[in-house]
C-alpha cells in the first residue's frame, strides 16, 4: 500500500468516525430540540431516565455490546438510535470522497469545508426525524442554524476554497432571502385559496437554512422535492384512498440530501444551462 493510499484510508476511517460522533449527536437532536430540551448535558435512558455513562455511549458499538437494551433497566434500546448514528457514519464518508477525492486535499480548508457539509448534514438528518415524529422543526435546525451557513461560506470563501459545495457569501444571503420570502408568500397565498395552513413556518424556515448553506442549490432542491412531494401523495391516496396531510419537511430534506450527495452531476447532465448560470452567479 503506498503512502497516499494509506493516508487517504486513514482519513476516510477518521470521515466515518465523525460521521458516527455527528449521528450521535443528531440522535440528542431528534429527542431534545422538539421538546424544547437543550441538547447539553448527559444523555440518558429514554426508558428509565438514568444517565449513561461514557463507555455505554459509543456510537453503535456501545448498541451491540448491551445488545440493544439498557444497562440499568434491561428495558430496549430503540433500534432508531445505531440506524442515526450508522447513517451519520455513512454520510461523513461520502462527503469526504467529494470535498478530498485527493490525498492533496487533506488540508485545512478542505477539512473545513468537509465539517460544514457534514454539519449540514446532519441538521437535515435531525430535521427529517423529528418532522416524521413530532411534525416540529425546532429552530436549532432551521433558522438559528442560518447564520452558521453564511459565516461558513464566508470563511471558505476567504479562504479561496472552489471545491465541492463551495458556495460565495453573496449565494449564500441571497438564496436564504429569496427561499425565505418566496416560501412565506406562497405560504400565505396557498393557505387563503384552501382555507387552512399549506405550509408551516419551520417549512419556510428551513429552506432559508438549506439556502444559506448550498447558495443556488437550493433551486434544484426545490426541483427534486416537488417531484417526490407528488409522488408521495400520489402514493399516500392510493394506499388510504383519501386526501392525506404529510409533513413536507423530509420531502424537502431528502431533496436537499440528493442535491448534496449528486447535485452537480444532476444539473450537469439534465439541466446544463441552468448548471452554467449557477456557476456563472458564483464567480
Amino acid at each position: 500500500m503506498s503512502p497516499e493510499t494509506l493516508l487517504m484510508t486513514t482519513a476516510g476511517t477518521f470521515a466515518v468516525m465523525f460521521g458516527l460522533v455527528a449521528g450521535s449527536f443528531a440522535n440528542v437532536g431528534i429527542h431534545r430540540w422538539p421538546a424544547e430540551q437543550s441538547a447539553w448535558g448527559r444523555s440518558a435512558c429514554p426508558r428509565c431516565n438514568t444517565p449513561i455513562a461514557a463507555y455505554d455511549n459509543i456510537p453503535v458499538l456501545s448498541y451491540v455490546l448491551l445488545r440493544g437494551a439498557c444497562r440499568q433497566c434491561g428495558q430496549a434500546i430503540p433500534p432508531s438510535y445505531p440506524l442515526v448514528e450508522l447513517l451519520g457514519g455513512l454520510t461523513g464518508l461520502l462527503l469526504f470522497w467529494q470535498v478530498c477525492p485527493e490525498w492533496t486535499d487533506l488540508d485545512r480548508v478542505h477539512l473545513g469545508a468537509f465539517g460544514l457539509a457534514l454539519t449540514y448534514a446532519t441538521l437535515l438528518i435531525i430535521a427529517t426525524y423529528s418532522d416524521l415524529k413530532t411534525w416540529i422543526l425546532p429552530n436549532e435546525v432551521t433558522i438559528y442554524a442560518v447564520p452558521i451557513g453564511i459565516l461558513g461560506s464566508v470563511a471558505l470563501h476567504s479562504a479561496g476554497y472552489d471545491g465541492a459545495f463551495a458556495v460565495t457569501p453573496r449565494e449564500s444571503v441571497i438564496a436564504c432571502a429569496i427561499a425565505g420570502s418566496s416560501f412565506f408568500t406562497l405560504r400565505v397565498a396557498v393557505g387563503a385559496a384552501i382555507g387552512r395552513e399549506a405550509l408551516g413556518m419551520g417549512d419556510v424556515k428551513l429552506v432559508m437554512m438549506m439556502g444559506a448553506f448550498i447558495g443556488w442549490g437550493l433551486w434544484l432542491v426545490m426541483f427534486i422535492s416537488t417531484f417526490l412531494g407528488m409522488f408521495v401523495h400520489l402514493g399516500a391516496l392510493i394506499i388510504r384512498r383519501e386526501s392525506t396531510y404529510l409533513p413536507y419537511g423530509p420531502i424537502l430534506c431528502v431533496g436537499a440530501a440528493i442535491e448534496l450527495l449528486w447535485g452537480d452531476e444532476l444539473l450537469r447532465t439534465f439541466f446544463p444551462g441552468v448548471y452554467w448560470l449557477a456557476t456563472y452567479a458564483s464567480g
